[in-house]
């Protein structure tokens, strides 16, 4: 069920921390994670990373 990530070789799943970062959400090609009220996006190696989002589609 759960989808995991492998960072710096180690299995993390949702809700664990990297750390001072907490896991949120892990996606096919990259992994949400939250410290306070920032949000960071890491992008998995082998992903290729989705445009920044100017205001243009």
């Amino acid at each position: 069920g759960s989808k995991i990530a492998i960072i710096d070789n180690k299995i993390l799943r949702p809700g664990e921390m990297v750390g001072q970062q907490r896991i949120d959400h892990i996606a096919d090609d990259h992994v949400i994670l939250l410290e306070g009220d920032e949000t960071d996006f890491l992008y998995l190696k082998g992903s290729t990373p989705p445009q920044k989002r100017e205001g243009k589609k």
